[in-house]
């Protein structure tokens, strides 16, 4: 709860501050894009309380940059409360609230060259010390503004004596609460919050005072973008949805794998597994009626198989939505080694992962980011039922998103919220599908008192990235009937505008569309597909509207077009290209007989065509001048004629594609240059050739 009492649900990240180092306080240029990417974040778990930590404690000058590392005795060094106070403000003035998590690795009993040194669980002077810690800084902060609890040992690494790690988080609330009452106290099991060992975690007498916390890396392998061995010795990378180890999916409960047995047969993993593995800790919750955390999740920030950590973040979100889990992914940023940041310094310069952002957005984006999954709702009633309890305040929106990548664009649905108007429905829509596979909606037209009572309307859509549609259809306007309509329908008519294009956008085609009743979902056929609008802009189709800037690409005409009057298009358009290869080919043909004749011509000897043609005869200009004889009473006079020299006419006719193709096969035809004479055909068929021009004329 809230200081103003209402519900307060807890999103955000795990961010870790470091003394000595480049993650010494916030930086905007990091931490300042946690906000601005993702204003719907609320929460930070600040890792920061490094005590008896190994990384602190390996690394700065005399690991001073540890909080446990004091010289005056004190239970915690003033650097680290300087540094946790420049944070908390920070935080604060962000608009954050920050959970205050101690990391004591080496006390919680992480091993060394394989030696566990003493821990917070058997040591009573380290745990003492520990606890005194934790008053100094409860004390401190009890009246800073959004500190929403304290994390005194984040993931305790022992096995065994899981006892004495319950009794140790007892005391430890106790000491925070005796300095501030009214903070949560967040704990969890070991060892490092293993979600299955979340019952024996439990305080007792403590309701509404503690928060359980658990991690969620699973499945492990897929996660961390390991490779795995599966037939003949070959490797893959682990992809998601898919097969996967069996360790490697439950990977906190080994006995659903033969208690290690059979760790690497394979079984397929998708969202159902996912929400299987969440249900130890969600029935704890219910059991005992305690919040549960997870503070820990993620995914390789560079994972090898991007459309499927794409997909295991949108399940992810998903569940978590459908649960109303507390959660902070793991983690913001930190150095590019670290594979699960989001956010990276690589030479000193932030680099973020955009596609994990991009899911992120779904529960954490700014407002307008689920405008495309409510207008999705808003236009199916449906999905408002099956999706969002009736009410749209209700509404999973990573799951509306999942159903229309999975469901809607193959039934056609639109998504955005362009000229938004709710589907007209008859009566209350029929039972809606499960959240995960929705049955598609068949194409109807309403019920007749429907379309009585609904005006015609026209409707501006205006998309700014519009779904694709499916091949040669234009979107349909979806109407959903309960009831079958009359025998004797009437038809109603729906138009729809094109809007025009604003220079970022791509018009969408919006239908003009005339719908008559049909029987009902059971028994509908599917409707006339209207005329694909590039085949009416090429035949000319007379409802075409004239292509220009606003004219939208495979806009249907006013009015769906029968299937003859499509078929007859298609038939003109194809029609026109065949007929002008067949013309050509025939041209061809004909060019290349002619050259064969004239070919066997040329071979004739000079004495042989000498002999077998008659004296050339001279002609003067006048009587090449003469007018064309009748057919079959050629003169002599006009036979012979050189190459290119025939009879002219008063009036020639207009060339066309006859005659061109007619006197190109005789030029190829008529005589060959010999030692500088130019002869002409021989054979009967020479005479008169100007005849042979009319006739193709014809």
């Amino acid at each position: 709860m809230s200081p103003q009492g209402e519900p307060l649900r807890l999103r955000g990240f795990n961010v870790m501050y470091m003394l000595d180092s480049e993650f010494k306080l916030p930086r905007d240029d990091m931490d300042g894009e946690i906000r601005r990417r993702l204003p719907g974040t609320n929460v930070l778990r600040l890792v920061i309380l490094h005590w008896d930590d190994k990384p602190t404690t390996n690394n700065g000058k005399d690991s001073s940059n540890d909080c446990a590392q004091t010289t005056d005795g004190q239970p915690i060094s003033q650097r680290c409360l300087r540094q946790i106070d420049a944070v908390l403000q920070w935080a604060a003035g962000q608009g954050l609230w920050t959970i205050l998590t101690a990391r004591a690795s080496l006390a919680a009993g992480e091993a060394v060259n394989g030696r566990v040194g003493p821990t917070l669980f058997d040591d009573a002077e380290l745990r003492a010390r520990f606890l005194s810690m934790w008053s100094v800084v409860a004390e401190r902060y009890k009246n800073y503004d959004m500190i929403a609890g304290y994390e005194p040992l984040s993931e305790p690494r022992v096995t065994t004596n899981r006892d004495r790690v319950r009794s140790f988080y007892a005391e430890a609330c106790r000491t925070v609460w005796a300095h501030d009452g009214a903070a949560p106290c967040f704990v969890g099991p070991a060892p490092f919050y293993d979600r299955a060992n979340i019952e024996e975690s439990l305080l007792a007498g403590t309701a509404n005072r503690v928060v359980y916390n658990f991690n969620f890396f699973a499945p492990l392998g897929f996660v961390a973008g390991e490779s795995y061995e599966y037939e003949n010795r070959k490797w893959r990378v682990i992809e998601y949805p898919g097969p996967m180890p069996c360790c490697h999916v439950h990977d906190k409960s080994h006995a659903k794998c033969c208690h290690g047995q059979c760790c690497d047969a394979n079984i397929h993993t998708d969202r159902s597994t996912l929400d299987g593995e969440m249900q130890v800790p969600l029935a704890f919750s219910k059991k005992h009626a305690v919040p549960v955390m997870m503070d820990q999740w993620g995914v390789m920030r560079d994972h090898p198989r991007a459309a499927s950590q794409a997909k295991y973040l949108l399940d992810m979100m998903v569940l978590l939505e459908k649960y109303q889990l507390h959660w902070t992914y793991w983690q913001w940023r930190h150095r590019a080694d670290r594979q699960y940041a989001i956010m990276t310094l690589r030479d000193g310069k932030p680099e973020l992962a955009e596609r994990v952002v991009d899911r992120l957005r779904l529960a954490l984006g700014p407002p307008g980011v689920l405008d495309g999954p409510r207008c999705y709702a808003e236009r199916y009633p449906d999905l408002v039922k099956g999706y969002c309890g009736g009410e749209m305040q209700h509404c999973n929106w990573p799951d509306l998103l999942s159903h229309w990548e999975e469901h809607g664009k193959t039934e056609g649905r639109v998504y955005d919220c362009g000229g938004r108007q709710q589907v007209a429905v008859a009566h209350s829509p029929p039972p809606p599908p499960p959240p995960v596979q929705a049955v598609p909606v068949r194409v109807i037209s309403p019920p007749p008192f429907i379309a009585q009572s609904l005006p015609t309307q026209v409707t501006t859509l205006q998309q700014s990235s519009p779904p694709p549609p499916p091949p040669a259809k234009a979107l349909l306007v979806t109407f959903l009937a309960a009831s079958p309509p009359p025998p004797s329908p009437s038809p109603l008519r729906v138009q729809q505008s094109q809007p025009q294009p604003q220079p970022h956008e791509q018009p969408e085609a919006q239908p003009s569309l005339s719908t008559t009743r049909q029987p009902p979902v059971s028994m509908a056929k599917s409707p006339p597909m209207p005329a694909n609008g590039a085949v009416d802009a090429l035949v000319g189709h007379p409802d075409t509207p004239a292509a220009g800037p606003g004219a939208a690409t495979g806009s249907t005409t006013s009015g769906l077009q029968g299937d003859g009057e499509r078929l007859i298009a298609l038939a003109a358009l194809v029609g026109l290209p065949l007929l002008l290869v067949c013309g050509l080919m025939l041209w061809c043909i004909c060019c290349c007989c002619a050259s064969r004749r004239g070919s066997r011509a040329g071979s004739v000897s000079k004495q042989q065509r000498g002999a077998s043609r008659p004296a050339r005869a001279s002609t003067s200009p006048a009587e090449r001048r003469l007018p064309r004889p009748a057919p079959g009473s050629c003169p002599a006079a006009s036979r012979g004629v050189p190459e290119g020299r025939g009879v002219r006419r008063p009036q020639p006719k207009p060339a066309t594609i006859r005659s061109i193709v007619a006197k190109t096969a005789r030029q190829a035809t008529r005589g060959r240059r010999r030692d500088g004479v130019q002869y002409s055909r021989v054979g009967p068929q020479s005479e008169c050739d100007d005849e042979d021009d009319e006739d193709w004329a014809d």
